[in-house]
C-alpha cells in the first residue's frame, strides 16, 4: 500500500450561467459586473443624492448602488438600496428595474426571495433594451425559474441581445450555450471562444477562467498553450474566481504553464478557493495536509476533512483518495473496506482509472 495518496491533475470547466445586476453609474468600473467606483467621493455622492431627491431616476439608481456596496462614504445598507432602486424602477429606469429584480431574486434588502417578482422586473428592463435585464431574464428562461417555462431558445435570444450590446455576462452566457450546443445553437467551440474572449477582455472573471481552459486543451481553434492559460487563470484568480484559483494552484504545484514549481503558492491559492467551496482546491489542500507539503504540517485528520468536502461534491479524485483513507484506516477514520469500496465505486462510475484499479485490486484480494 502506498504511503501517500496520489496527486491528481484535473481540469474542470466552469459553466454556471451568470445572472448579475448592473449599475450604469457615471463612475462605473470597466468590468463585467459594472459597479460604482470604489473611489467615489462624498461630494460626488452628495451631488447624486440631491439629484435623486429631486426625482432623477439615474441618480436614484446610482445612490441605490452606492448603498448596496457601501461606497462613497455610505454604509452598506441593502434596505436603503432597495428603496432607491424602487424609486428609479417605478420611473422606468431599465437598470434600476434590473437591480430591483436582482434584489428580489436573492431576497435582499428586506425583500422576500421571489423569483416571479424578479422576472416581472427583469422583463420590464429587457423590454426597454436593458442588457442586464435581458441577460437575467435569459438565465431565468434557461433554468425555468420564476414561473417561466424552461426555454433555452428564448434564453439564447435574450443572451444574444445583451451580448450584442457589449454586456459581458451576456457574452459569457452565449459562449456557454455555443460550447454546449444548447438553445438550438450548434456545438461550436470556435464561437464559444469568440464570446468568452469578448467577455474576458472586459474583465469577466469566469470567462477568463474558461478561456484559460480552452488554451489548456487547445480547443475552439486555439493552440494548446499552458502559458497563455496561466495568464488568463491569473487574471481571473486575482478577482477571486474560485475555479481559476484552483487551476492556477495546480499549475504552481506541478510547475506548468511556464510557472515555477511552488507548492507554498499552490497551497495559498487552494486555500482561497477551498474557502469558497471549490472541490478541486479542497482535494488539493487535503492532499497537501496528508503529505505535509506547501508549508503545511502533516495532518491526516485535516486531510480527511477537506477530501470529504470535495468528495461530497462528486469530485472523483477526492472520492478515490477518501476511499484510500478508509481502506488504510487513516486520518481518524476506522479501517473500513466496505466504505472504501463505496467511495471507489463513486469515482469509478465517473471513469477515474485509479479508482477502477483500486476496485480490481480489492476484488482480487
Amino acid at each position: 500500500m502506498p504511503g501517500h495518496l496520489p496527486k491528481p491533475i484535473a481540469w474542470a470547466i466552469a459553466v454556471t450561467l451568470l445572472m448579475l445586476p448592473g449599475y450604469d453609474s457615471a463612475d462605473a468600473a470597466a468590468s463585467g459586473q459594472t459597479q460604482p467606483s470604489t473611489g467615489a467621493s462624498p461630494q460626488t455622492v452628495d451631488f447624486y443624492r440631491k439629484a435623486a431627491e429631486q426625482g432623477d431616476a439615474r441618480a436614484q439608481n446610482y445612490l441605490g448602488a452606492m448603498y448596496e456596496h457601501g461606497r462613497g462614504g455610505l454604509p452598506k445598507d441593502y434596505a436603503e438600496a432597495v428603496r432607491w432602486y424602487r424609486k428609479a424602477a417605478e420611473q422606468g429606469d431599465a437598470t434600476a428595474q434590473g437591480n430591483l429584480g436582482w434584489m428580489y431574486s436573492v431576497g435582499s434588502g428586506g425583500l422576500p426571495k421571489d423569483e416571479a417578482e424578479a422576472v416581472r422586473w427583469y422583463r420590464k428592463a429587457a423590454e426597454q433594451g436593458g442588457a442586464e435585464g435581458q441577460n437575467n431574464l435569459g438565465t431565468m428562461y434557461k433554468v425555468g425559474g420564476g414561473g417561466l417555462p424552461k426555454d433555452e431558445a428564448e434564453a439564447v435570444r435574450l443572451f444574444r441581445k445583451a451580448a450584442d450590446q457589449g454586456y459581458a455576462e451576456g457574452q459569457f452566457n452565449l459562449g456557454i450555450m455555443y460550447e454546449r450546443g444548447e438553445g438550438g445553437l450548434p456545438k461550436d467551440e470556435v464561437e464559444a471562444v469568440r464570446w468568452y474572449r469578448k467577455a474576458a477582455e472586459q474583465g469577466q472573471a469566469t470567462a477568463q477562467s474558461n478561456l484559460g481552459l480552452m488554451y489548456v486543451d487547445g480547443r475552439g481553434g486555439l493552440p494548446k498553450d499552458e502559458a497563455e492559460a496561466a495568464n488568463w487563470f491569473r487574471k481571473s484568480a486575482e478577482q477571486g474566481q474560485a475555479t481559476a484559483q484552483s487551476l492556477l494552484g495546480l499549475m504552481y504545484e506541478h510547475g506548468r504553464g511556464g510557472l515555477p514549481k511552488d507548492e507554498v503558492e499552490a497551497m495559498r491559492l487552494y486555500r482561497k478557493a477551498a474557502e469558497q467551496g471549490q472541490a478541486i482546491a479542497q482535494c488539493g489542500l487535503g492532499l497537501m495536509y496528508e503529505q505535509a507539503r506547501g508549508g503545511l504540517p502533516k495532518d491526516e485528520a485535516e486531510a480527511v476533512r477537506f477530501l470529504r468536502k470535495a468528495a461530497d461534491q462528486g469530485y472523483s479524485p477526492a472520492q478515490n483518495n477518501l476511499g484510500l483513507m478508509y481502506e488504510q484506516g487513516r486520518g481518524g477514520l476506522p479501517k473500513d473496506e466496505a466504505e472504501a469500496v463505496r467511495w471507489f465505486q463513486k469515482a469509478a462510475k465517473q471513469g477515474l482509472l485509479s479508482a477502477i484499479e483500486n476496485l480490481k485490486r480489492l476484488h482480487a484480494d
